[in-house]
This record gives C-alpha cells, structure tokens and sequence, in this order.
C-alpha cells in the first residue's frame, strides 16, 4: 500500500508540474487536469488508508508526519479546487491560489516521502 501511495502521490505532482508549464504558456487541457484531481485524490486516499492501516498492524507513533502529510495534501486539493472556481472572476487571487497549492502539494509530497520511509 505504500508503494501504490508513493506511485499515485508522485505521478499527481509530477503532471502538477506538466500542468503548470502548460498553464505558463496559456495552454489548457481539460482532460490532464482532471486526471491531476482523481489521481490527486487516489492519492490522499490511500494515505488515509495507511493512517488507520500500518504494514504489519504497527501502530503509529506519537507526533508521527502521517497526519501532517495527509493535512497538507487535503489543503493543496482545496486550494485547486477553489483556484478553479474563482480563475474568471478574480485571476489573481486565483494564481496565488493556484502557487500556494503547488507549495502544499510538493510539500505535503515530502512529508509524505518522509514519514513513509520510516513504515
């Protein structure tokens, strides 16, 4: 499960990265982003599924990044979604948007790498 987690989480940030060198240069594809978002949220769910279920039934230690990893992917998928909704209305408040959710996506990926290494 932490193989699938990594590959999903990974390949979500990797065409996050894909989609943002898109988006510099004025190009929208409707159908990459919408994978980003499902594989987006595989990704966060397979995490949660290894908060409440460790390899071996471990239990996980106090203080442990897990959760951290799971907050700030969660908030990076919000603040996608909510960049989207406001893209016409206000564009740059929806960039902003859109920057603050590439940081928490790629750092919740390192939280993530890291309290997985440890499992």
């Amino acid at each position: 499960m932490t193989r699938l987690a990594t590959g999903l989480l990974a390949a979500t940030v990797a065409l996050g990265v894909i989609l943002g060198i898109l988006y510099l240069g004025r190009v929208r594809k409707p159908l990459l982003i919408i994978l980003h978002l499902l594989l987006g949220a595989a990704g966060i769910e397979s995490l949660f599924v290894l908060l409440h279920w460790t390899p071996a039934g471990l239990v996980l230690p106090a203080g442990a990044a897990g959760p951290w990893a799971g907050g700030l992917l969660a908030a990076a998928m919000f603040l996608g979604l909510v960049a989207r909704l406001w893209g016409r209305r206000a564009p740059a408040k929806a960039e902003l948007l859109l920057a603050t959710h590439a940081v928490a996506g790629v750092a919740g990926l390192l939280v993530f790498l890291s309290w997985a290494a440890r499992l």
